[in-house]
Order: structure tokens, then C-alpha cells, then sequence
């Protein structure tokens, strides 16, 4: 549990600031210290079966258990990997930077829908009511993208409440 709701360090600022480098080079260390005690908990584990193996336990049913372990094993790596990898800087980047731009090639096309008519009234309230529902459907995009980053911060409807799960 520890792991995953250690604070996520791979944003850009954790490899650009010196701050962000500092923040990052203090949390290998406890990371690294978590996940070698996972290693040597399944291995324990795993020594425990061969014990029970050598004291009379069929090895169909000692081979299954070691499947469990490595099972899970497995799953706690694909928690690590949901955790600590992220959607790559460049992907973010340009989510960004493309809800910064749109405006400016939607702009043109509101004043033409506009001044389109004689009804002006009804046609801005359209051309407003298009543009924030635009910038709202981009922000929203956004702020899912960020939220799908670390899905154990506990943040929002979807994340994982850690807490709430392991007590």
C-alpha cells in the first residue's frame, strides 16, 4: 500500500528544476526500498513452499502455489507500472498546446456565423454557447488526461482510494 500512495515524481519539473531533481533523488531511495521488500516477501514466501514440499506436499499442488505467487507478483508489477509510468511529455504537451490554439482557428469562424444573418441575437448567443462549450470539452479532456495519471492519488470520481481500501 505504501508504494502506491507514494507522490508520483516524473513530471517534466522532477528532470527540468533543480527542485523537482531534489524532490525526485529523495524518493528513489524509499521506492526502491518498498519494492526490494515485495521481492523478498514472495520470496519467503516461495522458500516456505519448498519447505512444505520437502516435508511431504505433492509438487502439483506446490507448483500451483508458486503460480499464486508469481500471479501476483505479477499484478503488484502492473500496479508499479500504473503508478510510475505516465502519458509521455509530448502527448501532454500538445494537449496543452492544442487548447491554446483552437481558439484562435474557431475565432474566425464565430464572427462569420455572426454576422452571418440579419438575426444577430440569436446567432452570437450560438457563436458564445459553441465557443465555452469548446473550451469546456478541452479543459475537461485535459484535466481526465491529468487525472488518469496517477490513479491512486485519490483524486476525483475514478480514482482508487487506497486508504479506504486497505483499512
Amino acid at each position: 500500500m505504501a508504494l502506491l500512495i507514494m507522490p508520483t515524481v516524473t513530471r517534466g519539473r522532477h528532470r527540468l528544476t533543480s527542485h523537482g531533481r531534489i524532490l525526485a533523488s529523495q524518493s528513489i531511495a524509499p521506492v526502491k526500498h518498498l519494492q526490494l521488500q515485495v521481492i523478498q516477501t514472495i520470496r519467503q514466501l516461495h522458500d516456505q513452499v519448498e519447505v512444505m514440499k520437502a516435508c511431504g506436499m505433492p509438487a502439483n499442488e506446490a507448483s500451483r502455489v508458486n503460480q499464486y505467487h508469481w500471479l501476483l507478483l505479477a499484478r503488484l508489477e502492473r500496479l508499479q507500472n500504473i503508478k510510475f509510468y505516465r502519458t509521455p511529455q509530448a502527448t501532454r504537451s500538445f494537449t496543452r498546446l492544442f487548447i491554446l490554439v483552437l481558439p484562435v482557428f474557431y475565432g474566425p469562424y464565430y464572427v462569420f456565423i455572426a454576422r452571418e444573418n440579419e438575426n444577430q441575437a440569436t446567432n452570437f448567443a450560438f457563436c458564445l454557447l459553441l465557443s465555452v462549450s469548446t473550451s469546456l470539452l478541452m479543459l475537461g479532456i485535459f484535466n481526465v488526461e491529468r487525472t488518469m495519471e496517477d490513479p491512486f492519488a485519490g483524486g476525483g470520481l475514478d480514482g482508487i482510494h487506497v486508504h479506504a481500501i486497505f483499512t
